[in-house]
């Protein structure tokens, strides 16, 4: 009887220590998503080389992830140092939606491993923890350490900070009844101030998002709402540079262009951002009628779509139009 629960004991455990693994598909065309754990079930879908996977569980050489079952044959499970930190309270799931089971919450500032992004949801972040909304993700600096409290580096172009300040407080709104009021954003997350998230997890009332603000209301005030809102403006210019294809779109653009790529960081986060693989090549090529056009032929286009048209103009024309210029203060 005791060997037999020794044996529970330590079968339990390897597939504890087989689950929650990220891998990294290795394959020459495509691999196959099949619905159960054999060559003979049906295809759901398929991955390419390079892409990762947040798996589950895995048995007998199946891993199981949110779109099925994939043969381990062709993954490689993958490690790494923790090179982003948790920018807010973040929920991490078992896949890439917040209808997906809850793994763990880290607290702000706790470092993560991050690895890429989610081959079918690219908003989503595939880590060590779980999968994760990307633009609650900020990369850790290389050259100082992420602590509890740390503050962001200033933004050191006066000209910038002003256009990009008073873009940000038009696109991202506020209460009507006032900046310190909380409200549901456009995806259902729970804001405060000038689109400071106050928990990455979605609400669907005033109560719920009241309580998810509740640590912010007690502090907050019209000056305190404006220096959240400098603190992530500098945050997100900071972060620019551990992105080597942001930070050559950022040098080539002019100051409002340089505006608009801030706002797109503060929208996605830079983790996100850099995804625009295309959309910041033309950028740093100075190719900013392709850029735009980049930008519109996109799922945050399509999300977002004034939005999206607004910034796109802006990236086009170096200049924003007597039609929403007045709206952005510029």
């Amino acid at each position: 009887m005791k060997l037999l629960r020794l044996l529970l004991i330590l079968l339990i455990g390897i597939a504890y220590a087989l689950a929650g693994a990220v891998y990294k598909v290795k394959v020459n065309s495509s691999l196959n998503i099949r619905s159960a754990a054999n060559t003979s079930s049906k295809i759901v879908g398929s991955l390419k080389n390079g892409q990762y996977i947040y798996a589950t569980s895995v048995s007998n050489g199946w891993a199981k992830f949110y779109k099925g079952y994939v043969s381990t044959t062709y993954l490689t499970k993958i490690t790494a140092n923790a090179n982003y930190y948790a920018n807010v309270d973040l929920n991490f799931r078992t896949g890439p939606s917040t209808s997906y089971s809850i793994i763990t919450t880290l607290k702000k500032n706790t470092k993560v491993t991050y690895f890429g992004r989610d081959p079918f949801t690219t908003s989503w972040a595939v880590t060590n923890r779980g999968y994760a909304l990307a633009k609650y993700l900020s990369a850790i600096p290389k050259t100082s350490k992420t602590q509890s409290g740390s503050k962001p580096t200033p933004t050191n172009n006066a000209s910038v900070k002003n256009l990009v300040t008073s873009l940000l407080v038009f696109e991202e709104g506020t209460n009507p009844k006032g900046v310190c009021v909380p409200y549901i954003d456009s995806l259902g997350y729970p804001t405060i101030g000038y689109g400071q998230l106050c928990k990455a997890q979605k609400v669907s009332n005033l109560s719920q998002a009241n309580s998810a603000c509740s640590s912010y209301t007690k502090s907050c005030s019209a000056a305190k709402a404006k220096q959240w809102l400098s603190n992530e403006i500098d945050s997100k210019t900071s972060c620019i540079n551990n992105y080597s294809n942001i930070k050559k779109a950022y040098n080539k653009a002019s100051n409002k262009r340089k505006a608009i790529i801030i706002s797109m960081a503060y929208q996605l986060g830079c983790a996100g951002l850099a995804q625009f693989t295309t959309t910041l090549n033309h950028m740093g090529n100075g190719s900013w009628s392709s850029a735009s056009n980049s930008m519109l032929d996109s799922l945050w286009a399509r999300q977002t779509p004034n939005r999206a048209k607004r910034h796109a103009y802006v990236i086009k024309n170096n200049n924003c139009g007597s039609d929403f210029c007045k709206n952005y203060g510029w």
